[in-house]
């Protein structure tokens, strides 16, 4: 066998084996459309291009006209903004452009892949295994002559699904075969939009006894680093048999989905969101509990009678007054001690019998950041000034992250004002999260290391950068590596500006915190706190609990 008849049977084996799994999938996600495809991938020359994709060659020419079809696919998608929920992809000519979205879409986002064609649909499925986007619901199909009547059906059956918001396309399609498909598209997308509607008022407003004690939790499942109020929800839910919804699983992420389970519930709980971010049909009755974790005070609705506002930052509640919501509404509701995955406990302090501190086998305790950060760029604006303002804003935290104060828009509208620019003239959220907020974490970082102090750093981006990369130990990806990484610290650093309450406060380490301190003294205190010696946490008055929730719902109270 020669070295090309081995490729070649190599790619028709991948082809064979991608089809079949990709089948398997549609078997449970759409079976409908699994039944009118044939049980084996299309016959055809199979081979790997070289930009590493399966591709396959018909009656001597390339399948879709492109030997080179992931290459093609990221240059025509290169500057692609994937923002809606559901995005709707039209006439895709390679499986390569699907992989290219895939691996572009964030915790929450799919989308629908309309393929006019079934024989090119059974190529694309030969071409790349889609198996864990299929079964997630990330990925769905339609194809075939009446692809139209196929999508609204698809939408029907799967209501909790959003209604896409944008369409994709590339320029390998012939724009008027586009735009006619944009046309019937849209027209299935209004038909969907007022028979939902429909759906929710029905749900909402049939008259049903609720039931009592039963609770409908909206808990995002998607990890994000020490914003993960998703996860304690969804801890407390599961451990009274509650309802969730999970708005990082595209298939629930529809107001319909929260209509149908909501119907016939006592209370709501959410999380940075409020009544006004729900269908106006919910009965005022239905008391929404809101668990305010972030920065933004979601608006208070005077009608719904019940509704309460949990704070996990005790100091948010007179912006939570101002704001509207009446003060004998709002509770405090920290987070819960080991919300990361295990409470601490003394018995769990990797002591050894000298009483060294560390364990045979177990890594020394030393000071930690956990946080993700990026390397910060020199972006070429259009305005000098921008540039100039940059690159004096950078110098002036590299040598002292301690100037930025605790409102960091506060600090970077003051640097506008010395500089004459106005503020209309400057993308606040570019300068804030991509300048001030990472000079700062890497300031901090620096006084650590150039003081000797024995660091550790977790996340995203500390690799990427020369000087922290040998401090660097991991990306925290999960619950699990951040549990890992916290039982590994002796006390970790809180790198924000803010002082308010913050997660970190609740994770059974000690936190280093700037407070009022000078730099000397901060740099004393984390010499302190490095030592591996373990301290208990201070106790977390009211953190949320099952109980809290209940009690403000006016619900019986779990045993």
């Amino acid at each position: 066998m020669t070295q090309n008849d081995l490729q070649q049977s190599v790619a028709a084996t991948a082809a064979a084996r991608n089809y079949q799994l990709n089948l398997n999938a549609l078997r449970s996600s759409q079976p409908d459309l699994a039944t009118t495809l044939t049980p084996a991938a299309p016959q055809a020359e199979w081979l790997l291009a070289r930009d590493g994709s399966l591709t396959a060659r018909t009656a001597g020419a390339w399948w879709s006209g492109c030997s080179l079809p992931l290459r093609a696919a990221q240059t025509l998608l290169e500057k692609l903004d994937l923002s809606a929920a559901v995005s709707c992809f039209l006439s895709p000519t390679h499986a390569a452009q699907l992989r290219v979205i895939l691996d572009r879409l964030c915790g929450g986002k799919s989308f629908i892949a309309v393929v006019p064609e079934p024989v090119d649909l059974r190529f694309i499925l030969a071409c790349d295994s889609f198996e864990a986007a299929i079964g997630g619901g990330r990925l769905w199909f339609v194809t075939g002559q009446h692809w139209d009547d196929d999508l609204e059906q698809l939408l029907i059956a799967n209501d909790g699904l959003p209604i896409p918001g944008q369409f994709v396309r590339t320029t390998l399609v012939e724009a008027e075969q586009l735009n006619e498909m944009i046309r019937v598209g849209q027209g299935v997308f209004s038909r969907e939009i007022n028979r939902r509607a429909q759906a929710v008022r029905t749900f909402l407003t049939t008259p049903r006894t609720a039931q009592s004690g039963r609770v409908c939790v909206i808990a995002p499942s998607v990890f994000r680093l020490w914003e993960d109020a998703g996860g304690v929800l969804k801890m407390i839910a599961d451990g009274q048999n509650w309802q969730t919804i999970d708005p990082d699983d595209s298939r629930q992420a529809s107001p319909v989905t929260f209509a149908r389970a909501a119907a016939g519930c006592e209370a709501v709980v959410l999380i940075d969101a409020s009544r006004a971010d729900l269908p106006a049909e919910l009965a005022s009755e239905t008391k929404v509990i809101t668990w305010l974790t972030g920065v933004a005070i979601p608006r208070f609705v005077p009608h719904g009678v019940h509704d309460r506002l949990f704070i996990a930052d005790p100091q948010r509640r007179a912006a939570a007054i101002a704001a509207g919501w009446p003060g004998d509404r709002i509770m405090v509701a920290t987070w819960p001690a080991g919300w990361h995955g295990q409470v601490y406990s003394p018995a769990r302090d990797f002591r050894d019998d000298q009483g060294t501190g560390k364990q045979a086998g177990q890594p020394e305790r030393v000071l930690s950041i956990i946080a993700n950060t990026i390397a910060i760029p020199s972006p070429d604006f259009e305005l000098s000034s921008q540039n100039i303002l940059w690159e004096s804003i950078r110098r002036h935290i590299t040598d002292d992250p301690f100037v930025v104060g605790p409102d960091v828009n506060a600090y970077l509208r003051g640097w506008l004002t010395s500089a004459g620019i106005g503020d209309e003239a400057v993308d606040h959220a570019a300068f804030v999260q991509r300048l001030i907020l990472p000079a700062y974490q890497q300031g901090l970082a620096r006084w650590l290391i150039r003081g000797n102090i024995k660091l550790r750093l977790f996340g995203r981006g500390w690799g990427d950068i020369e000087e922290f990369a040998p401090h660097h130990l991991g990306e925290i990806d999960d619950r699990a590596a951040l549990h890992r990484a916290i039982e590994s610290s002796a006390a970790l650093v809180h790198v924000w500006p803010a002082n308010g309450a913050h997660p970190i406060d609740a994770t059974g380490r000690p936190v280093l915190r700037r407070a009022s301190r000078s730099k000397e003294l901060w740099l004393t205190e984390a010499k302190r706190l490095a030592r591996v010696e373990r301290h208990p946490p201070s106790n977390t008055a009211s953190p949320l609990s099952a109980e809290l929730i209940c009690r403000a719902a006016g619900l019986t109270q779990p045993s």
